[in-house]
């Protein structure tokens, strides 16, 4: 039996709504002149890049025709191995970075990610702030299947990581109001300690219990090494808990730099995986029956989303919907958790009387960040430490949460809890 807490989600659902209606009426200030500077900056890097691809091509050609781009790619006979035909259809990211090193279509996707980069954050943002430069999001909680929250007009949900360029490039334009910094919090490998916990794998919980590093005890498991192969023990942890198969796990390596294993080494990793972490195969043969028998899965808080694609006789599409049920028990309990922190930090900004010290600003991915008075830095990181601490305290493991602050989210700094 899956097991299941004694919250119910609409209950939680019910409780964040006041925190969610803060962040929405709060905003966050936006460094105008920031995205500006930007913006220029893009659209003479976007001059350069047309320039060289008309001198490629001998004449004018707009890059982001997809027509235009496909007719090119055609005409220098190019092929790509993410195209189901020998001549291209489509000039979208997944052809055109599958088509081996070509000066014309380097180009071409450079150009594309730069005009994305302007047209959906560098542009927009300044164009939807009010008066006094702050934005204000409106969040949803019925918009995506696994209870995260979702964001419009703008969609603060797609800004690239922060590990990215284009995401630290976003993020130095969002600051703190004068007299404030930023304060961010988010749960530290939260996924794995919930996989960790709903499996009931002994070996995961041991290791998490005795404070030890996930990656590093896979890393060991598989490779018999420690930090010399921490980027795909990485990749296998978060690609095999979700029920990955040897082949997308393989896609992912080469996606990622990794190019040194076959799918045949992807397949031994993966069964090493389950060696190491038996219970977790348990874990997702339950949610595979489970499904099958009631047609839906749920989280950890009752949250259910329904999977018909399971009742089909397709293997691919019992191993997707598969895919999807066990992601969505990971994805969903980590959301409501959030959901949770959200309602508890609401309670104690509340009981102290804390409005004009603490103030939600946004939600994004699986961050939270709030303004507090630069003075009161230290006071109002202990609070959001306590209400991330108590949204679930059901279980002899603890989560963990880190926190930064800073004048810019781009250039936020650890704190010590």
């Amino acid at each position: 039996m899956l097991k299941q807490s004694k919250l119910f989600f609409a209950d939680i659902d019910s409780a964040c709504i006041p925190f969610i209606n803060e962040m929405h009426k709060n905003g966050i200030l936006i460094d105008k002149e920031h995205f500006k500077k930007i913006e220029i900056q893009l659209l003479n890097k976007l001059s350069k890049i047309q320039i060289k691809i008309d001198k490629y091509c001998g004449h004018h050609i707009n890059p982001a025709s997809s027509d235009q781009v496909v007719a090119k790619l055609n005409e220098y006979n190019l092929t790509s191995v993410n195209s189901e035909t020998d001549q291209i259809t489509s000039a979208d990211h997944d052809t055109l970075s599958g088509i081996d090193s070509n000066e014309f279509v380097e180009l071409v996707i450079k150009y594309k990610q730069i005009d994305k980069l302007l047209s959906t954050y560098i542009t927009k943002y300044p164009a939807l702030i009010d008066e006094n430069n702050f934005l204000h999001t409106e969040y949803s909680q019925a918009r995506v299947e696994t209870g995260r929250l979702s964001s419009a007009r703008p969609n603060l949900q797609n800004i690239p990581s922060g590990k990215t360029e284009e995401g630290k490039l976003i993020r130095y334009g969002f600051i703190a109001e004068p007299g404030f910094d930023l304060l961010q919090r988010d749960y530290s490998a939260q996924e794995i300690y919930w996989t960790a916990i709903l499996s009931g794998d002994p070996t995961m919980l041991n290791v998490l219990l005795s404070g030890g590093d996930i990656h590093d005890n896979t890393e060991m498991k598989i490779f018999g090494t420690c930090k010399k192969h921490r980027k795909p023990s990485k990749m296998i942890n978060f690609g095999v808990m979700y029920g990955i198969s040897k082949y997308a796990l393989h896609r992912k390596f080469i996606t990622e730099g990794v190019t040194q294993f076959s799918q045949n080494d992807c397949q031994t990793f993966i069964d090493e995986f389950y060696n190491a972490y038996p219970l977790i195969r348990t874990y997702i043969r339950m949610i595979e029956q489970f499904i099958k028998r009631y047609g839906y899965i749920q989280n950890y808080y009752g949250h259910r989303r329904r999977i018909p694609e399971i009742k089909l006789k397709s293997k691919r599409s019992h191993a997707s919907a598969l895919r999807k049920a066990v992601n969505y028990t990971i994805q969903s309990t980590s959301a409501f958790q959030m959901k949770l922190a959200m309602s508890a930090l609401y309670d104690l900004i509340n009981s102290d009387c804390l409005y004009d010290i603490l103030k939600p600003r946004m939600q994004v991915h699986d961050e939270l960040i709030l303004s507090c008075r630069s003075s009161e830095i230290e006071h109002c990181n202990q609070i959001l430490v306590n209400a991330f601490k108590n949204a679930c305290t059901d279980f002899e493991l603890k989560f963990k949460s880190e926190g930064k602050a800073g004048k810019r989210w781009g250039t936020l700094k650890t704190l010590g809890d």
